[in-house]
């Protein structure tokens, strides 16, 4: 005597489409749940990261370009007008232009 499929009997059985949906809501739950499991990257035991202060590289940069905008201020305005008293505001940037 054989033994007929039924779905009445002990095991379970489901369409393809429903195993489809079940795999696929599993999937979905794992993705979404990852990232909660994973902490998201954050650390709670490292510090918080300092802000970084310039290095001589950076503070030289920096007093070039100020330097390099004041004797463009002074080129204008010596530009404007010859006999200008911008040259005897700044007299350590006065030898640069002349």
């Amino acid at each position: 005597m054989t033994r007929s499929r039924s779905t009445g009997g002990g095991a379970r059985q489901g369409t393809p489409l429903r195993r489809a949906a079940v795999a696929a809501l599993c999937l979905i739950g794992l993705l979404a749940g990852s990232p909660a499991l994973a902490g998201c990257a954050v650390r709670l035991e490292t510090p918080a990261p300092t802000t970084p202060a310039p290095g001589a590289a950076e503070t030289a940069r920096q007093d070039a370009v100020a330097d390099a905008l004041a004797i463009a201020d002074l080129a204008t305005a010596a530009a404007a007008d010859p006999g200008s008293a911008a040259l005897a505001e700044r007299p350590e940037l006065a030898e640069v232009l002349l």
